[in-house]
């Protein structure tokens, strides 16, 4: 737990107001997850629903041997933000698996950076 309270710096720049990021956090296979910005605690508080979330499904062991940050297909924000994509990168302690950090970029914020620009011809978000 005082490896994910010592991110609290980064995770806070990371979702300021000027960002495209909604949520970064880090959340643990002890059952707890620690998130910025910081929100009201009966809002987003560690569910065991979480484990089955895109973002740790797709960076779990299982389905990520090589240990490669993903980026998860669009779903549903649980924390009721609307549609998004995390980018979730495994962390490992000691060649063990012990949970997921993570951001959130929400459908909004892809479309903004899609549009932005003056180029010919289309935009595509890869």
């Amino acid at each position: 737990m005082e490896a994910a309270l010592s991110l609290e710096g980064q995770f806070q720049a990371l979702t300021d107001s000027e960002s495209e990021v909604l949520w970064a956090y880090y959340m643990s296979t002890q059952k707890f997850i620690y998130i910025a910005p910081k929100t009201d605690v009966f809002k987003v508080h560690f569910q065991e629903e979480f484990f089955q979330a895109p973002f740790w499904v797709s960076a779990s062991p299982g389905k990520n041997p090589e240990r490669k940050q993903v980026i998860t297909d669009l779903y549903d924000d649980l924390a009721g933000k609307g549609l998004l994509i995390s980018v979730s990168q495994p962390v490992y302690f000691r060649d063990r698996f012990v949970g997921v950090a993570a951001i959130d970029i929400g459908l909004n914020a892809m479309r903004r950076i899609l549009e932005t620009g003056d180029c010919l011809g289309e935009s595509m978000l890869i």
